[in-house]
Parts: C-alpha cells; structure tokens; sequence
C-alpha cells in the first residue's frame, strides 16, 4: 500500500519516556530526609506530554495520607480536585532495596494517574504511563526514564587553573627495546602493548643493568624490577 506523502504531515511518534528534572528529585529527597524514616510515603506532581516524552513538572503537592514500612494509603478527600488541577503524576516511596512496583501499586496507585514514578534508594527506580484509548479503556506502558540534571554554569578562566600533571616513563616492549614515553598519567591505560611503567629518573640505570647482564629466564627478583613478557 502506497500513501501519498501529505498524509503523514503533522503526525509525531514518539517512543514512550518519561522526562525527569533533577529538581523534582531533590524535592523528594528533602521530604525523606525530614521525615527521617525508611517509610513508604506519596508526592503529586504536575506534568503532560510534549514532543520528547511525558515531562513531569517540579510544582508539587503532598496529600494527607497515612503511612508505614510496608503502605501508604491516602486519607485526603481532594485527590480528584487535585488531578483536575494538572497534579496527574504520582510519585511513592518505597523502603530502601524495594525497587519495582507491587501488585497493590498497580492496581491501587498506578491505574489512576496518568504517570506513576517509584522513588527509591534516592532515584526513580520504575515507572508508568496511562493513555486513554477509548472511554474507560487504558493502555499501560512501561517507559524509559530520563533524568535532566540542573544546568551549572561554570567560569571557564577559572577551570583553566587546573593542569595535568604529566611524568617520563621508561618501559619495554615485546622487542625488550627500553623507550621513553612522554605523556599524560591520567591515559597511560590507552597504551595496552607496553608491559609496564618505571620512573625513568628513578630506575632507568637499574633496568639497563637488568637487561644487559640477562642471559636466563627471570628470576622473581628480576620480574619484581623488570617485568618483561616471557612467553615467547
């Protein structure tokens, strides 16, 4: 089947996400640090669709409600004025290690909001999304998470005040030829075919020695000063 292109104009696809701002997650993190237990608890944020993905917004509401290690129920009479109010995303708690929703979230929590986060161990460990296919007919999804950190803005004169510090190797090669190595400490590791890395200033006369006076296989000894490959 062949359509004409003018039909696919105006239409987006998108793949299910859900979009995180860091705040919303240093909001929830201040609420369990004043309460100062490892209890279940709930948090109603604002959010919608845009065309990235469902984005959840930092404006918040915390209902009534009552709660344990194991639940929290809800004892307030708003919920609905608060959904009809955009609060349509819901975020609960769960004791540290718990990180997926139970079935009772599923059916208890879940099923009435649009996009339904699970706060754990400090992150958002789960997630659900709600979209209405007809009438009372509900599709749920399972979608990614994205978490948005907060911009930093950072004075670049003052990050060229850190410099990397910067040391003469002396290693072997597979040909056992001693060779200097100028470079960066912090990327030796991208050198793979050297077998090890001597401060020349420190070993240098050592190693000659070692290499020159070499007529035999290594001896611990000399395998603790100059790891040489033996295998061939």
């Amino acid at each position: 089947m062949v359509f004409a292109k003018n039909v696919w104009e105006g239409i987006k696809v998108i793949e299910p996400k859900v979009i995180v701002p860091q705040e919303v997650i240093d909001i929830l993190k201040a609420i369990e640090k004043k309460i100062r237990r490892d209890v279940e608890f709930s948090v109603l944020f604002k959010g919608g669709w845009t065309e990235e993905g469902f984005k959840v917004e930092p404006e918040f509401i915390i209902p009534k409600q009552k709660v344990s290690y194991a639940s929290v129920d809800y004892t307030d009479e708003k919920m609905a004025e608060y959904i009809q109010q955009g609060y349509v995303v819901v975020v609960h708690k769960h004791p540290s290690g718990i990180r997926s929703f139970s079935a009772t979230d599923e059916e208890y929590i879940n099923q009435n909001f649009d996009c339904s986060l699970l706060y754990c161990d400090g992150q958002i460990t789960d997630a659900r999304l709600r979209i209405k296919v007809s009438g009372y007919i509900y599709l749920k999804i399972k979608p990614q998470v994205e978490v948005i950190p907060r911009p930093v803005n950072l004075p670049e004169e003052q990050l060229k005040n850190i410099e990397f510090e910067t040391y003469t190797y002396a290693t072997y090669r597979k040909t056992k030829r001693l060779k200097e190595v100028e470079e960066d400490i912090c990327d030796y590791e991208y050198y793979p075919e050297y077998y090890g890395y001597y401060d020349i200033d420190d070993l240098e006369e050592e190693v000659w020695s070692v290499e020159k006076t070499r007529k035999k296989k290594p001896t611990l000894k000399d395998l603790m000063t100059d790891p040489i490959d033996i295998s061939k």
